[in-house]
């Protein structure tokens, strides 16, 4: 195997606050000064956009890619990077999205909206929320949810079809780094390990903890993969976790 470093031009730093892969199969790497580059024909090239928020994460769906300036969110066609539509931001939004069925969801003001795929934005429904909550949206293939990360009433909210219910709540002292579906679970990671629900808000399982955790990954194989914050990567192996 052949491993290929990559760095651009105009790069004016390396520390990275994200990454992800587009529709196109090309990976994208943020740093946390807020610049975007991707990888194409093994170059990596800088994302030329409007301005720039730092740790805001670059989204993209299908055919667009949304990215946060300072007033406003804008989206661009996703192949050529060229600049569609803006949309205005009254105010900073928190650093928070998820795309449901095709559609990019995210929160200003205590309201969730939404931008369809033909770029319309429109009011989903206002959040019981205070200013201060850190929120997180999230979805399955069939649910949204979002959680609060700070708030002293923290847990699982599902949104459906125009209402909200609170379906979990975490235990004590629980500080949440990262919320995400996957295969049909829902998966918290706090700073003592990893709060794992059925998409009833029913808990399952908590694996490690005694780790500070940020992330998961289950491959296709079922192994689960857990990121911490400073004791490296956490393995469980092939697991079945019964709903």
């Amino acid at each position: 195997k052949t491993y290929l470093p990559f760095k651009a031009e105009k790069q004016a730093a390396y520390s990275g606050s994200g990454i992800m892969e587009d529709a196109l199969g090309r990976i994208w790497y943020q740093t946390f000064d807020g610049d975007s580059y991707y990888v194409e024909n093994n170059q990596l090239k800088w994302f030329v956009k409007r301005d720039k928020v730092s740790y805001f994460p670059t989204c993209n769906t299908q055919k667009h890619l949304f990215d946060k300036s300072t007033n406003h969110l804008d989206v661009y066609d996703l192949k050529s990077t060229k600049l569609l539509k803006s949309f205005k931001s009254k105010s900073e939004m928190t650093c928070t999205w998820a795309v449901f069925k095709g559609d990019y969801y995210f929160i200003e003001n205590e309201t969730l909206y939404r931008i369809t795929t033909d770029l319309n934005r429109q009011k989903v429904i206002n959040l019981p929320i205070n200013p201060s909550d850190f929120l997180m949206l999230f979805a399955s293939d069939d649910n949204l949810f979002f959680v609060k990360k700070t708030s002293s009433d923290n847990g699982i909210w599902e949104v459906n079809n125009g209402s909200i219910r609170k379906i979990a709540t975490f235990p004590p002292n629980q500080l949440v780094q990262s919320a995400k579906c996957s295969k049909g679970l829902i998966f918290i990671q706090t700073t003592q390990g990893s709060l794992v629900y059925n998409s009833s808000g029913k808990q399952i399982a908590h694996f490690f903890s005694n780790l500070n955790l940020s992330d998961v990954l289950i491959d296709r194989k079922n192994n689960y993969w857990f990121t911490s914050t400073n004791e490296g990567i956490a393995l469980v192996p092939r697991v079945d976790v019964k709903q």
